[in-house]
């Protein structure tokens, strides 16, 4: 059904999100709200507590962006959405080939202004030697 490399893509996916959260987890079992000794002196109490709670709220919303990202990058890998991306920037990159007007690309396949740049460079990248001003 899948191909090795399909499944070594995702496999990296997963290990390194696993690995992420567990480096977390050990990170967070070290945290305490009681300031060291060592720093009696030179930090407040107060403040060092707000921070050991600021800590443990960004670990919890890391959690939940960490995990989000990893079920879109998963959802994109299953259902080919990488492969939708890439064929709609092919199909607009050979719009521009044809020499359809701009105002027409943009209308009829949702193109920003900025893609014509990169459809730009890449043309002067592509033909080895030709520049974007000849053309």
């Amino acid at each position: 059904m899948y191909n090795s490399v399909f499944i070594i893509i995702v496999s990296i996916v997963i290990f390194g999100y696993l690995l992420e959260r567990f480096l977390s987890y050990l990170n967070s079992t070290k945290w305490t709200d009681k300031l060291p000794e060592e720093l009696k002196d030179v930090y407040d109490a107060d403040k060092y507590k707000k921070s050991q709670e600021y800590k443990r709220v960004n670990d919890r919303f890391s959690l939940l962006t960490s995990s989000f990202s990893l079920v879109i990058i998963l959802l994109m890998l299953f259902l080919w959405g990488f492969n939708f991306v890439d064929e709609l920037v092919r199909e607009a990159a050979a719009v521009k080939d044809l020499g359809i007007p701009d105002e027409v690309a943009y209308q009829q396949f949702g193109m920003v202004p900025g893609q014509r740049v990169l459809v730009i460079e890449w043309r002067s990248i592509s033909r080895f030697g030709d520049t974007a001003a000849s053309q």
